[in-house]
């Protein structure tokens, strides 16, 4: 069950899906949004016209939710922007049970022999 509410220091409740609904109108859509949408819908074209602005870090929720969503392709083209895997990356890889996912690590270089720790109750 996730919290909505928190007591500030002060001892007032603060709602934080008001707080992020605010923060959601002062700034606008964010550009993850777009490229999350365009993976969700495996949009490929799309995803080309958003990705570009992600780089390092930032990209390893875009590529685990490419796998998420059943879309190696999508994870590859991701890769082919921004080669950054982490182990969490190929963790979620194996975790989906598809070789097509974990071959596309180990083609942008991921170590075959590497060791990854991941969550066995997620198999």
């Amino acid at each position: 069950m996730a919290v909505s509410y928190l007591t500030a220091l002060d001892g007032h409740t603060v709602d934080l899906q008001d707080v992020i609904n605010a923060l959601d109108d002062e700034l606008g859509p964010m550009p993850q949004d777009a490229l999350c949408e365009a993976i969700r819908l495996g949009n490929e074209d799309a995803m080309r016209g958003h990705r570009y602005t992600l780089e390092g870090p930032l990209t390893i929720a875009h590529k685990r939710l490419a796998i998420q969503t059943g879309r190696p392709e999508l994870l590859k083209s991701l890769l082919e922007q921004d080669d950054l895997i982490t182990e969490d990356l190929v963790s979620a890889a194996c975790t989906a049970k598809d070789r097509a996912y974990v071959r596309v690590p180990l083609d942008f270089g991921w170590p075959v022999n590497k060791a990854v720790g991941f969550d066995a109750s997620m198999l």
